[in-house]
C-alpha cells in the first residue's frame, strides 16, 4: 500500500515512549515534505505512553501534518507542560473536528490553555472536544 493513500495511522495502546515518538515525529514530518503523506487524517495515539518529553517532538510533526481531523492523545500523561505545548500547535490544525484529550492529566490550567487556543473562528471545524476523567479544582481562597 502507498503512503500516499493512508488516512488513518493507529498506534494506540501501544507503549511508544519519548523515543518512539521522536522516531514517529521525524517520519511523519518527513513522509509530510515528501507529499507522502498529504491524506492523513486520522492519528490515534491513545494510551501509547507519551508523556510531556513525547510531545515536544510530536507537535513538530502536528505542524507538517495540517490535514488532521481527528486527533486522540487520550489515557497518556500529558501533564501541564504537554498541555501547553500542544495548546501552541492547535491554532495550525484548521482542519480539526475531534480532539480526545480525556484522561491526561492536562491539569486545569492546562485545559484551559488549550480551550483558549481553540476559541477562534479558525475552529469552526471543530466538533468534538473531550476531557473525559479531567480533574478540576475549584478555587477555594475565599473560603479558606
Amino acid at each position: 500500500m502507498s503512503m500516499r493513500c493512508l488516512k488513518v495511522l493507529d498506534l494506540s495502546e501501544n507503549y511508544i515512549g519519548p523515543g518512539a515518538c521522536r522516531a514517529i515525529a521525524e517520519t511523519l514530518i518527513l513522509r509530510s515534505k515528501q507529499k507522502l503523506l498529504e491524506k492523513l487524517e486520522h492519528l490515534n495515539l491513545r494510551c501509547s505512553g507519551i508523556d510531556e518529553n513525547g510531545m515536544k517532538d510530536l507537535v513538530k510533526a502536528f505542524k507538517s501534518n495540517r490535514n488532521l481531523k481527528i486527533l486522540n492523545l487520550s489515557r497518556n500523561s500529558l501533564k501541564l507542560d504537554g498541555a501547553n505545548l500542544l495548546a501552541e500547535v492547535l491554532p495550525e490544525l484548521r482542519l480539526l473536528e475531534v480532539l480526545d484529550l480525556g484522561s491526561c492529566d492536562c491539569s486545569e490550567r492546562g485545559i484551559l490553555k488549550i480551550v483558549a487556543s481553540l476559541n477562534s473562528s479558525q475552529h469552526l471545524h471543530l466538533k468534538v472536544l473531550l476531557f473525559t476523567s479531567a480533574y478540576f479544582q475549584y478555587w477555594t481562597r475565599a473560603t479558606q
